[in-house]
């Protein structure tokens, strides 16, 4: 049976493809390079790859907005309003 890296006792990757990126933090490939293009992502390129870096992700991580309940658009309140 094979076993994810994740799982494995192989210490973590220090860099991740766009595609590894965004199933970590659970984020669309187009959101990945939205925020690359407005430089609140960092990257580098290896060849043809594009590969950030698993501590530049935790700090574009540490820096989201926190969810806060009830503000927003809810099933009361209009898009855009």
């Amino acid at each position: 049976m094979l076993q994810s890296v994740e799982t494995m006792d192989a210490p973590a990757p220090a860099y991740l493809s766009v595609n590894q990126f965004c199933v970590l933090y659970a984020i669309a490939r187009s959101s990945a390079y939205r925020e690359l293009a407005a430089g609140r992502l960092a990257a580098v390129k290896r060849g043809a790859r594009t590969l950030i870096a698993r501590a530049e992700g935790e700090r574009w991580a540490a820096t989201l907005p926190a969810f806060r309940s009830g503000v927003g658009n809810g099933p009361n309140r209009p898009c855009g309003k």
